[in-house]
């Protein structure tokens, strides 16, 4: 549970640490763009469709390469270097200067920056914990699988449906609820290309075992030994490649 709360809580910070990032970011090429006499809001545009990074490159590399200045007659943004003004055509004065830098604007991205480090931190932090944990825990004391690959774990029409290509080891759950256990059976379906597959069934202090490995195919378990109620249903998987499964139960079912 320990290791639970120290990931949800670097998973939170990360996010919140990279929205006050794009945050920042965006108030920064914002002011920095308008005092150059550029549009803020296109730069800003591009920053969330291109992603802040990339969004950051292309306005230092693009956006600062020229800073615009009022005309001194009607004060339309014209080229620092321009002689004349494009739009009323007053010629400028020689020795005209950028405006000055807005330090407290450079503030804004210097706490962009701190807030991007800060979130690739509390991912590198995820990853230690996953790494030291040998995964994280599914509330039972069971570690669920770190690694899924092209998987899909759905609960549909009373089926629970598992498929993956590849799954570290692990276990899989879902609580069943029993209603007759004398009219009720669970029934499971389980087939992969490689690896080791066992199947839990706990209630209270009964847990019953089966390894599946060999069985690729339908297997029923009947439940007369059970009570109404719920039964967790834990699927353990190692070294799993091409993983498809099929659990529910069958008879008089309630969920």
């Amino acid at each position: 549970m320990q290791t639970n709360t120290a990931f949800l809580f670097l998973a939170l910070s990360s996010l919140v640490v990279l929205l006050l990032c794009v945050v920042f970011l965006c108030i920064w090429i914002y002011r920095d763009a308008k005092g150059r006499g550029q549009s803020g809001a296109v730069w800003i545009l591009i920053v969330i469709t291109a992603s802040p990074m990339i969004g950051l490159l292309a306005y230092l590399l693009a956006g600062r390469k020229e800073a615009r200045l009022p005309c001194q007659n009607c004060g339309w943004m014209i080229s620092r270097d321009a002689r004349f003004c494009e739009h009323c055509g007053m010629e400028q004065a020689a020795g005209s200067l950028p405006p000055p830098e807005n330090k407290r604007n450079n503030s804004f991205l210097a706490s962009s920056i701190i807030c991007y480090i800060l979130s690739i931190l509390s991912i590198i932090g995820m990853v230690f914990l996953l790494a030291i944990g040998g995964g994280l825990s599914s509330g039972t004391g069971y570690p669920s699988p770190t690694v899924n690959i092209m998987s899909t774990n759905v609960v549909w029409n009373g089926e629970w449906k598992l498929s993956c290509y590849y799954c570290s080891d692990g276990y899989l759950k879902k609580d069943f609820t029993i209603n007759n256990p004398d009219l009720q059976s669970l029934y499971t379906n389980v087939a992969c290309e490689e690896g080791e597959i066992f199947l839990h069934v706990q209630q209270g202090d009964k847990n019953l075992f089966y390894d599946l490995t060999d069985i690729q195919g339908e297997f029923h378990l009947p439940l007369s030994d059970f009570q109404p109620g719920k039964v967790r249903v834990m699927i353990e998987v190692r070294g799993i490649k091409r993983l498809n499964s099929v659990v529910s139960l069958k008879g008089n079912y309630v969920d």
